[in-house]
This record gives C-alpha cells, structure tokens and sequence, in this order.
C-alpha cells in the first residue's frame, strides 16, 4: 500500500483546522488514558461515594481536557507557516554576503598594502 501523500491538495490546513485538529487527537488519547489509569484507579483504591460510573467518567473527562487543551496548544504552536524560515533564509543569506565583503575588503587591502 503506498503512504499517504505528505500535501493537502488545494491549500493547506489553516491554524484553526490544526487547533482542532490537535484538540480532537489530544481528546481521544485522554479519553483512553482516564480510562486505563481510572479504571486500575478505580479497581485499587474503589469507586468511592460517587460510584464506578461516575468516577470513572470523572477520571476520562479530566483527562481529556488536559491532553485536549495540551495537545490543541502545542498544534498550533508547531504549525509552521514559513515565517521562520523565510528570516532564518534572510539571516543566512546577509552573514554570507558580510563575509562576502570582508573577504574582498581584506584581499583589496592587501593588494593596496604591498
């Protein structure tokens, strides 16, 4: 089976598309996270007043919040749109071109010195 293309055809996926995109993944992995650890949580130390159901219920919405809020942030943090590269580039290509010119300069210099 070939892998999935690495590009979205047309445009690519806007910074809220990606916050929802890391809340959803950031939701379902902390949803099955409050299951296991509230559900050995449960079975070591019982359910408690609130009873099993809505303990662990608790645990799952707990955790879900947190990967989802966590995981939504840290997305659109990571989404690049090209702005870094674009200066980092720009930073790069004037390094180059000063010692581009100290060179020359140099190399004049010790033309006219001798």
């Amino acid at each position: 089976m070939p892998p999935p293309p690495s590009h979205y055809p047309g445009n690519a996926p806007s910074v809220w598309e990606k916050f929802k995109m890391g809340a959803l993944m950031g939701t379902s992995v902390g949803i099955v996270v409050g299951f296991l650890f509230g559900g050995f949580s449960i079975i070591r130390y019982g359910p408690g007043p609130n009873g099993f159901m809505r303990s662990l219920g608790q645990y799952m919405l707990g955790s879900a919040a947190t990967f989802g809020l966590f995981m939504s942030i840290g997305s659109v943090i990571r989404s690049d749109d090209g702005i870094y590269h674009n200066y980092r580039y720009r930073y790069e290509f004037t390094k180059q071109q000063s010692l581009r010119n100290a060179s020359q300069w140099y190399s004049q210099s010790n033309v006219n010195s001798k």
